[in-house]
């Protein structure tokens, strides 16, 4: 069908033009949608039926075109947002950090008359394996390393808080300290003397072990808390536990390596050079 040069449809791309103009600043819903409706009313009595498919029909790819670059656009923007949020700078420590270390000692606790078969079954307890020379004494101990930590706790955002830890307070408390010595010798005789003499250098040597876990920690404490990575989570709770954990963990690498030093030390009483010292003390055994 022939259009009339005095259709007011002679000319349709400043019209399609303007039509799309209108969709690109649509932004969630049809805000301009009378003016849509009307231009729709008044292209269908321009073109025939196929021709208005085949124009809806491009409308239609390049609209979806326009949402899909929208989308594309806002996740872009989103994640942006959250990664610039994620990276905000917690507020600085207000205030005197403060922290504290304590050992809490335990007195010996002496198991004497004990049977060698009884001791020789404590000793391969302890060491995980069984012995390969004589039982004689034994020492056994054990410590415990709690924490009080306070964090001081900022709202960020509206759903993002940070937490930075502002004091702790380190209590290494000596739970078990027992020393065991073989029932078979009085404890007037020398082979006694010789024996608790000897288990009473390994309190000495786990003693010396606690005293320099004590000081390495007073040395480092004020500058793992000034440098401590902060909790950062969407409540104050999470954001306050992430903190101590993270605190919790430099304790650990702290402890681990002087408990592990500690162990060591305590080995090399008992070489076999050190028996050889310990029976030499005593004409019989």
């Amino acid at each position: 069908m022939a259009l009339s040069p005095l259709s007011p449809c002679v000319d349709l791309k400043p019209i399609v033009y303007a039509f799309l103009a209108i969709i690109a600043r649509i932004k969630g819903k049809l805000v301009h949608y009378e003016p849509i409706k009307n231009f729709v009313i008044n292209l269908k009595q321009c073109l025939n039926k196929a021709s208005l498919k085949i124009i809806l029909m491009s409308y239609m790819k390049k609209l979806k075109s326009l949402i899909m670059f929208q989308l594309f656009i806002l996740s872009i923007l989103s994640s942006f947002c959250m990664k610039t949020q994620a990276r905000q700078p917690c507020p600085a420590i207000k205030g005197k950090i403060s922290f504290s270390v304590k050992i809490i000692p335990k007195n010996i606790s002496y198991h004497l008359g004990i049977s060698l078969k009884k001791l020789h079954q404590i000793a391969e307890k302890k060491i995980g394996q069984q012995s390969n020379q004589q039982v004689l004494g034994l020492t056994s101990t054990r410590q415990s390393i709690s924490a009080k930590i306070i964090g001081q706790t900022n709202q960020v955002f509206s759903d993002l808080f940070c937490t930075r830890v502002i004091s702790v307070d380190i209590k290494i408390r000596v739970i078990k300290l027992d020393v065991y010595v073989l029932g078979k010798y009085p404890r007037d005789s020398c082979q006694y003397a010789a024996i608790i003499d000897h288990e009473h250098e390994h309190v000495t040597t786990y003693y010396t072990g606690l005293n320099s876990l004590e000081r390495v920690f007073n040395k480092k404490l004020w500058y793992i808390i000034r440098n401590l990575s902060p909790g950062i989570a969407s409540t104050s709770k999470k954001a306050s536990e992430a903190a101590f954990k993270n605190m919790r963990d430099k304790i650990g690498k702290v402890q681990s390596p002087i408990e592990q030093a500690m162990k060591y030390r305590n080995r090399q009483i008992d070489t076999p050079l050190s028996y050889k010292i310990l029976t030499q003390q005593c004409a019989t055994w």
